[in-house]
């Protein structure tokens, strides 16, 4: 089974290092009432580790949480993006793409992306509660009733945001994606079966024009948000330090 190459790794620390750019320049959230963060470095996560496999997909996470303001967590945040990422990758190649096509494969994403917050999220977090209370109270320090389940529901109520937009940005991706880059880069090779148009030549010609015009504005938009956001960064500092500091 190939579990790593090269090229995989290659582009995990890229995404990697654009979620960790986003974090470091404070594009996040701190939920109200815990020391955790809504932020978009689980696009690259979840992106990678879908078509990279749960190296990339862990390579990816761990990159991107190499820094967060509350530093005392850090290990408990690395530790979760790399479990979450992992049991992310093996259900989207065994349950998604080896079992579903388009448009199905994108409700099956969708519900993986829920799987990943609300799911996946809990194997870590619950176990740090019985483990080490002590530190479970970095995360949500202000605890009521068993388990802190009040505090624990805001919590997973104050992702519920990140959660659509994370599924409708990387449902996006993954349409704009010609079928085979949907493949998984990992594991034993899958033959797909090329995709065809009953009808004449020239229907599957018009077919792939118009798949093609709505791939390349896709992903126009996706990399039009970068620079914006850049810009973005740059105009909040500059008035921070301008009218504030």
């Amino acid at each position: 089974m190939n579990l790593v190459s090269l090229r995989n790794l290659t582009i995990s620390i890229l995404l990697g290092l654009l979620g960790f750019f986003l974090v470091y320049n404070e594009v996040f959230f701190v939920l109200p009432g815990t020391n955790l963060l809504t932020d978009l470095r689980e696009i690259f996560v979840t992106i990678s580790a879908a078509l990279f496999g749960p190296v990339g997909g862990a390579l990816t996470g761990i990159i991107t949480c190499l820094y967060d303001p509350n530093s005392e967590i850090l290990v408990y945040i690395i530790v979760q993006h790399i479990v979450s990422a992992v049991l992310l990758s093996i259900y989207y190649k065994k349950f998604v793409y080896e079992k579903l096509k388009m448009p199905y494969l994108i409700a099956g994403w969708v519900f993986g992306i829920f799987l990943y917050y609300y799911v996946f999220y809990l194997p870590v977090f619950i176990t740090t509660f019985f483990v080490n209370p002590e530190f479970f109270n970095n995360l949500v320090p202000d605890q009521h009733g068993t388990f802190g389940l009040k505090d624990t529901i805001e919590l997973f109520k104050g992702w519920f945001p990140e959660f659509v937009f994370t599924s409708i940005f990387t449902s996006l991706i993954l349409i704009a994606l010609p079928e085979n880059f949907r493949k998984p880069r990992w594991g034993k090779a899958l033959s797909l079966k090329p995709f065809k148009i009953i009808g004449s030549a020239s229907l599957e010609k018009l077919h792939f024009k118009n798949s093609l015009a709505v791939r390349l504005l896709i992903w126009f938009l996706l990399l039009a948000i970068f620079p914006i956001l850049l810009i973005g960064i740059s105009v909040k500092r500059f008035y921070k330090f301008t009218f504030v500091e």
